[in-house]
């Protein structure tokens, strides 16, 4: 084996060392977790922690969409002033229960489902209101088939 081969060895087990370390098992199917591991991190807060995410995250969440919806109608030609039923904030993620029952559904399904810890924060949180942490495991699963 020459020198070039063995630099390369060495540098393709130092990642993998440091993948393993920091909670990456195999390819992320999601790519904002290529990097970490979004239940690792969450499982390491606190539960006041996890929760001020929860509350930023819907905060966010309806604010970013509220915009969204302001330009989707400032831009359209059809828009009417006249009326107060606005059919793109009809069609929102609304988060209906309280925050700390997000806080609980994810740390649920990080702690039950270790090999899906690489699933975004996001993705849990907008399927929290139909799914419960099963039905996510399996509709997860059945995405990777």
């Amino acid at each position: 084996m020459n020198n070039t081969s063995r630099i390369c060895a060495m540098l393709t087990m130092l990642f993998c060392a440091v993948s393993h370390l920091h909670g990456q098992a195999g390819s992320a199917r999601f790519p904002e977790s290529r990097s970490y591991s979004p239940g690792k991190l969450w499982l390491e807060w606190t539960p006041a922690e996890r929760t001020g995410f929860v509350r930023g995250f819907v905060v966010g969440h309806e604010d970013g969409y509220r915009q969204a919806c302001n330009v989707s109608a400032a831009a359209s030609p059809h828009a009417d002033a006249t009326t107060d039923f606005d059919p793109c904030l009809r069609k929102r993620h609304l988060f209906e229960r309280e925050l700390s029952y997000y806080e609980k559904f994810v740390t649920e399904f990080y702690t039950r489902y270790s090999q899906d810890r690489d699933v975004p924060v996001r993705v849990l949180l907008l399927q929290a209101d139909q799914k419960t942490p099963e039905e996510v495991h399996g509709w997860l699963a059945r995405k990777a088939e």
